[in-house]
């Protein structure tokens, strides 16, 4: 395996790094991962909105994308059920739900 990987995964517990360094570098696949920054200023215009991935996509590392789908599934469906009117409630369950949460949890460092 390479010096970077062999040294990244170096303090890891057992058998981590034996692992690793016994990989072979052509069967190892590397996928960057990188945050959408800046942030979307608005998952909503007009009748239509973003959920999901769609909205706020996250890193794989952070194992939180399905679990903000569903979040925004709930707050959608609980800002629909309480009025007839269709594009306030997209805007209200955006910025109390999906909006304000997915910033938090995709780049605490930036808040």
């Amino acid at each position: 395996m390479d010096r970077e990987a062999t040294a990244r995964f170096r303090s890891w517990r057992s058998p981590i790094p034996s692992v690793v360094e016994q990989s072979d570098p052509d069967q190892v696949i590397r996928h960057p991962i990188y945050d959408l920054h800046p942030h979307l200023g608005a998952y909503v215009n007009g009748r239509a909105a973003l959920v999901g991935d769609a909205a706020h996509a996250m890193a794989p590392n952070l194992g939180r994308g399905a679990c903000e789908a569903l979040l925004d599934a709930a707050e959608l469906t609980s800002r629909l059920t309480a009025t007839d009117e269709v594009s306030a409630a997209l805007r209200e369950s955006s910025a109390r739900g999906g909006r304000p949460r997915a910033a938090r949890c995709s780049a605490p460092d930036r808040q």
